[in-house]
């Protein structure tokens, strides 16, 4: 059976969404019998006595809030889909009576108009490496050299683009020393770029966190899926010459986080968060939690007892550094 691309999508969507939505009501039911932490209490004096919100149309609720995460696209700090997302989710809480208070502060962005690596007739995309060095539109060549996990290579990378075969793992950070020394280590032996392998069980590209105030290496730095590395990968054994190119618009852009509060005067303050921006689409990484975090607080504000709730989703959580202290803007 042939399946247009168009079909193929819708059904990668359910998939997500239903999956997430399953792990949703799973987390839902172990808040049923777990317990939510106040500030200021210890482990040992912790409420458990928090049930889970329920009602006819709760499920509903959770898959449209997943929905409409979903729909916001891309969530980078900063850009469209994030703050479009960051709006959606601040109007909820005020809708449910919190007063919410925003902070402001810029970010690193990068939207790139080119990001390839080519090898004669070999071509492959590449994810720029935040914060990212531009090559220019020229690009940057030299000789492809591999670069194992170790940051031994063979002969010289003077001038050279290093292919960093990175291990096999579940990578999520370039900050880690098995990802960033190879790379390093790269530079140190005079090569002008990196693009390095992020093998791991998908096959695909993974995108990693980074130091959001600078740039982490001397030059520029790409992310290549190992689905395509095979061509590359044969012809590090002949030097074969080959071109980087990472070019686009960059710099610093604004952002916002915010913290929705109610205050009946009473109580221990209870403060639930959640990350809403990364690095693409975030539905089962995210989406979930959004749905979670929403739900809690539409439930924990409607309560009629006294209470203090403190709830509040963060961007920037994929340059590390930048959701705690960022720019701010002045």
């Amino acid at each position: 059976m042939r399946v247009d691309s168009a079909r193929l999508s819708e059904i990668k969507e359910t998939v997500m969404i239903d999956a997430s939505r399953r792990r949703f009501l799973g987390t839902s039911a172990l808040l049923s019998v777990g317990g939510a932490v106040s500030l200021g209490a210890s482990s040992a004096t912790a409420s458990t006595r928090l049930q889970a919100p329920t009602s006819a149309g709760f499920d509903a609720k959770v898959e449209d809030d997943l929905r409409r995460y979903v729909d916001f696209g891309i969530k980078q700090a900063g850009g469209e889909g994030d703050n479009a997302c960051g709006e959606w989710m601040a109007a909820e809480l005020t809708a449910a009576g919190y007063a919410v208070e925003r902070q402001y502060y810029d970010v690193p962005y990068f939207e790139a108009t080119a990001a390839e690596l080519t090898m004669g007739e070999a071509r492959a995309a590449l994810y720029p490496q935040p914060i990212v060095i531009s090559t220019g539109p020229q690009g940057v060549s030299g000789p492809l050299v591999r670069v194992d996990a170790r940051g031994a290579y063979a002969g010289s990378l003077e001038g050279a683009i290093a292919l960093v075969d990175l291990p096999f793992g579940r990578w999520s950070t370039m900050i880690i020393p098995a990802a960033r020394r190879p790379v390093e280590a790269a530079f140190a032996a005079g090569a002008r770029a990196v693009v390095a392998i992020t093998n791991g069980p998908t096959g695909k590209v993974i995108a990693l966190n980074a130091d959001g105030r600078k740039p982490m290496f001397s030059g520029p730095v790409a992310l290549l899926a190992p689905e395509d590395a095979g061509a590359f990968l044969t012809g590090t054994v002949t030097r074969q010459e080959a071109r980087l190119t990472l070019d686009g618009a960059g710099g610093h852009r604004p952002a916002f986080n915010f913290v929705g509060r109610v205050d009946r005067g009473k109580g221990r303050w209870l403060a639930v968060s959640t990350p809403r921006s990364g690095w693409f689409t975030c539905a089962a990484e995210r989406g979930g939690g959004v749905a979670a975090w929403l739900a809690l607080a539409r439930w924990r504000a409607g309560r009629r007892r006294a209470c203090r709730t403190m709830t509040s989703p963060s961007s920037a959580t994929r340059v590390m550094s930048m959701s705690i202290s960022g720019r701010p803007r002045r």
